[in-house]
């Protein structure tokens, strides 16, 4: 195994995108759930935050429309009074002010997090490899799930081409790290950046603190480096038979083990009463299915040689109502449901990186959601072909 004396962990540029600071509550500058994470993690390894200008500027854009949307609300109340009174009632705040506070609250927040606004290149773009990533609908762009003759991702374009410039010219001993919850944006970058061995992308916060935890190990850099790629690829790469996930059958353990979850068991908001009493499961059938491979993370090292490793799968699927059933006109034609599950596993690690006698220890269910068929639900759950 690496020797227990090991240099500390490298400096880490953290870029994230929108999904992973946005809140619903537009007075905190960011989400709780994010400086919790920092305040937790920040001492462990050293870390500087970079938020991508399009980010800031989605924030920012975001922040100062609710509150000018409440600035509406308060002249016409403004207005009002002064109808009711007959006389002049009136306030000083604008828009303009609004937008430059708020700004001011969002750099704030950054500077407390020994963070900065990445600048976007202009002049290090390949604007006209954009223009035909746009043309071609070629990741990040993609079709508009409302209209597949339009295009959307410019905004994840300009994310991308900002976390590959900080990522290409950042010191070679710096290790760049992405947080995004957007797969297509996400793997788009992984690809982009497949050759930097000093590049890690997360989809979720919580993701990317297993891989602080490995980080905290007696191992070396470049082992967790090396490790943490390769559980990656040693539980699921696609068409690849020896991965775990396809020797190791879990998608049919899933779907012989857990038949009962993988039943469409709630049709989703339906009419209460007589009228849902008609309606059963029975009613519906799976038109198509989908299984999303989510993050592998690390749990914890068990002697010198056994890691363990927990992998998400969910099972996506595409629900329509049997045609032979009840119909009432107002009941949905199509349902969608996702269900996630949690597959342990542990493996032996070699000194040079190699997993062997890779096992499964459980297959845990998670969390059932159910959705609207929209045409943007079923374009981001892959379920549109």
């Amino acid at each position: 195994m690496p020797k227990v004396k090991r240099a500390p962990p490298p400096p880490h540029l953290v870029v994230v995108d929108t999904n992973i600071l946005w809140d619903k509550d537009k007075k905190l500058p960011v989400s709780a759930a994010f400086d919790e994470f920092w305040n937790r993690n920040s001492p462990r390894i050293p870390m500087s935050l970079r938020v991508p200008e399009v980010v800031f500027g989605e924030l920012h854009f975001q922040q100062t429309t609710s509150a000018v949307k409440t600035l509406s609300n308060i002249t016409e109340g403004f207005a009002e009074i002064s109808g009711i009174t007959n006389a002049a009632y009136s306030h000083k705040l604008n828009e303009a002010t609004i937008k430059a506070q708020v700004k001011a609250k969002l750099e704030k927040w950054l500077h407390g997090h020994t963070g900065s606004v990445a600048q976007t290149p202009v002049a290090h773009i390949d604007w006209a490899a954009v223009v035909e990533a746009a043309i071609w609908r070629k990741p990040p762009f993609t079709f508009d799930a409302k209209d597949k003759n339009n295009e959307k991702g410019f905004r994840d374009a300009v994310i991308l081409e900002t976390l590959v410039h900080l990522s290409t010219s950042a010191d070679p001993d710096n290790t760049a790290i992405f947080v995004c919850n957007d797969y297509l944006l996400r793997t788009t970058s992984e690809q982009r950046l497949k050759a930097h061995k000093n590049f890690f992308a997360f989809e979720s916060l919580a993701d990317f603190e297993a891989y602080i935890n490995l980080t905290q190990q007696k191992l070396t850099n470049a082992f967790v480096k090396s490790i943490q790629g390769h559980a990656r690829k040693k539980f699921y790469v696609k068409g690849d038979t020896n991965c775990a996930f396809n020797r190791l059958a879990v998608r049919e353990t899933i779907q012989k083990d857990f038949s009962d979850a993988l039943k469409l068991q709630d049709p989703g908001t339906l009419p209460m009463g007589l009228l849902s009493s008609v309606i059963s499961p029975l009613n519906w059938k799976m038109a198509r299915q989908f299984t999303l491979i989510r993050s592998t993370q690390f749990v914890r090292l068990e002697g010198e040689r056994e890691f363990h490793w927990v992998s998400g799968v969910d099972i996506l699927r595409l629900f329509q109502r049997d045609s032979s059933g009840p119909s009432t006109g107002i009941l949905p034609l199509q349902k969608l449901q996702r269900v996630a599950f949690s597959v342990h596993w542990k493996a032996t690690v070699k000194t040079d990186g190699r997993f062997h006698d890779t096992e499964i220890s459980s297959i845990e269910l998670g969390e059932t959601e159910s959705r609207e068929a929209t045409p943007e639900n079923i374009e981001e759950w892959r379920l549109s072909s």
